[in-house]
């Protein structure tokens, strides 16, 4: 291979890392991708390093070297393309597309639009936020207010996306918005202030808390701590907002959480919770049903746990091995990629009450109740994503 063929599969393999670095893909997924294809297009070899803003990559061949370093300055979810460029990556390393159009069709790639319109988006996450509702104990009436406020803020958020507010501030805008309408149709109705949390549930930063998991049992610690810290700061804006919104109305918030008692509905709110938040992270439409299994799993795994008397600490750990052990089984069996079925499914998994309580506490200058909520919520989405993680790890050592 000449020193300019190299030139152009290192350019082409590139291309295919950037997309799927910026779509929400790990960096296992990005680095395994990017040496497939190079190799599959003629080099000898190829060194991949990737970070989650960055890529740097060498392609060998016959002692001829080639490195270019790529900058991802903008990142999202946008699964639906991972499933792409992964598949077109698999055709090109199996001999079904030359360089050429390989290039070409990973260019039509980065213009492949969303499975799902913003409205049909954003009413799939009003509806997994108030089914998230009612797995906190909400009544219908109370999940029918979070399914408007949630609805009309995930639009918001769309918007202000789009017109390219930085993605901390514009958390911090929706986050207080939410909170707003939430607590205004508490007080007109005189409904539970659940509605607050159950409002709140679309902000959370599934992506980089599973990702970074996944980064950090890979033995990639700056990567997995860039990705937790991205996270930290995600949930720190959302606090910010909520916050704001508290003290400027004087409105004191008291959550009184319980659980459901009927295994068969908590098994419905958990599929219905993470097929809506698969719209959101565009899962193509023939895995919803999956993604809502492992919901669905992990949710019902969960609510066996505990009312078995096991600490939710352990709960979560377990419902987090579930859900690694579903959601691993069908990718092998669906040949796609895990994060398709992991992401959605660890959503409902997510202690929102308990982190809302450690914000008021905090406010009321409860330090320590407030600190110790915030420990346990923070103990809870470790032991999710822990428990997920060894399965993720068990999974890769064996091929799976």
């Amino acid at each position: 291979m000449s020193r300019d063929e190299l030139r152009d599969v290192l350019h082409v393999s590139l291309i295919a890392g950037h997309l799927l670095l910026e779509s929400g893909a790990n960096i296992a997924r990005v680095e395994e991708a990017m040496h497939t294809l190079g190799t599959g297009l003629g080099a000898d070899w190829m060194e991949v390093y990737v970070t989650p803003s960055g890529i740097i990559a060498t392609a060998v061949s016959h002692g001829e070297t080639r490195t270019r370093i790529q900058r991802v300055v903008h990142s999202g979810v946008q699964l639906s393309k991972v499933v792409a460029v992964t598949n077109t990556v698999k055709a090109a390393a199996n001999g079904q597309l030359k360089r050429c159009e390989t290039e070409a069709a990973l260019n039509k790639l980065n213009q492949l639009p969303r499975c799902y319109s913003p409205w049909l988006t954003a009413i799939a996450v009003g509806l997994a936020c108030s089914a998230f509702l009612v797995l906190f104990g909400g009544s219908l009436t109370e999940a029918a207010v979070v399914l408007a406020t949630a609805t009309l803020a995930q639009f918001l958020r769309h918007f202000l996306l789009k017109a390219r507010l930085g993605r901390y501030l514009c958390t911090t805008v929706v986050a207080a918005f939410a909170t707003y309408l939430a607590l205004l149709c508490s007080a007109r109705w005189g409904l539970s202030q659940l509605t607050v949390a159950g409002s709140l549930l679309l902000l959370v930063p599934g992506v980089p808390l599973i990702s970074g998991t996944a980064d950090l049992f890979r033995g990639d610690t700056l990567a997995g701590m860039a990705r937790a810290t991205s996270a930290f700061l995600t949930l720190i804006a959302g606090v910010i907002g909520v916050w704001a919104v508290i003290l400027v109305s004087g409105q004191m918030v008291e959550l009184k959480v319980s659980s459901l008692q009927h295994p068969g509905l908590t098994l419905l709110m958990g599929m219905l919770s993470a097929i809506g938040f698969a719209v959101l992270f565009d899962v193509p439409p023939r895995y919803l049903l999956g993604a809502g299994a492992v919901g669905a799993v992990a949710t019902g795994t969960r609510w066996w746990a505990l009312h078995l008397g096991i600490p939710a600490v352990a709960a979560a750990f377990l419902a987090g091995l579930a859900l690694g052990a579903v959601a691993n089984g069908l990718a092998y069996w669906r040949q796609a990629p895990s994060s398709l079925f992991t992401i959605p499914g660890y959503i409902p998994l997510v202690p929102g009450a308990v982190a809302l309580n450690s914000i008021l506490h905090l406010v009321k200058e409860n330090y320590s109740a407030g600190v110790s909520d915030l420990i346990k919520a923070s103990l809870i989405l470790m032991a999710v994503a822990i428990g997920q993680g060894i399965v993720k790890a068990l999974a890769q050592s064996n091929r799976w």
